[in-house]
């Protein structure tokens, strides 16, 4: 995988996440809705349409890139051998320091090799800040984008079969996991995450369609204190 990732502007802790947030690709493949192990602070609704009018994911037509809304997902085009096609959107996900997250995405029609690929931005600020994962066939990569300046921090080797794929992130304990259809590939820890904008991109000449994406806060219960008048 190249080291710098070419770029315009783009769970699971088995223990620490319910068990709501575990399976997401299976769950995804049998269009499970009722999802067990609800906690205090977290919703039922794991997975979206990403489609839905509700969020509004970027979408772009020009000679390099297409990004597409349509009744079946989000297309992803990148035009050239090497094109990135992206697409942000502004999620309400709880990013307070002490609060739990899973950002993730399914991928169709995908066909990766070295130089295609697709992934996940997150802790988007502008076309020069933000931070990724990128997948190709056989390599993962997590970079970080500083004054247009990308930075592999961690790399290595991933198994990819079929065209479908499922990539997602969970944040806890102050710490980062990203998974590749249900098997951990990275751990970060101390990553700063502070901006609400997340997205998907796919990299090199291919095409690929996103059509549900899944998304949820998990919010720590509040203890209650008792005092004690001396």
């Amino acid at each position: 995988m190249k080291k710098t990732i070419i770029l315009a502007a783009l769970l699971m802790a088995l223990t620490a996440m319910p068990a709501s947030a575990q399976g997401f690709s299976a769950a995804v493949a049998t269009e499970q809705t009722d999802q067990p192990g609800a906690t205090s602070g977290q919703s039922d609704d794991i997975f979206f349409e990403i489609s839905d009018p509700l969020y509004e994911w970027s979408e772009i037509d020009s000679k390099l890139a297409k990004v597409q809304l349509t009744s079946n997902g989000l297309l992803l085009e990148s035009k050239t051998d090497n094109g990135v096609a992206f697409s942000i959107a502004e999620l309400p996900i709880n990013l307070e320091e002490n609060s739990a997250f899973v950002f993730g995405a399914i991928f169709t029609g995908v066909k990766l090799n070295e130089k295609k690929m697709v992934g996940l931005i997150f802790d988007y600020e502008d076309g020069r800040n933000y931070k990724g994962i990128a997948v190709s066939k056989k390599q993962f990569e997590y970079f970080v984008v500083k004054d247009g300046v990308s930075t592999p921090v961690k790399t290595g080797l991933v198994k990819m079969k079929g065209d479908i794929l499922a990539l997602y992130m969970a944040r806890h304990d102050g710490k980062v996991e990203f998974y590749l259809n249900d098997l951990e590939i990275c751990t970060v820890k101390r990553i700063s995450i502070t901006s609400p904008m997340f997205g998907v991109f796919v990299q090199g000449k291919m095409k690929a369609m996103v059509p549900k994406f899944m998304m949820n806060s998990f919010v720590p219960e509040e203890t209650e204190q008792s005092t004690t008048d001396n």
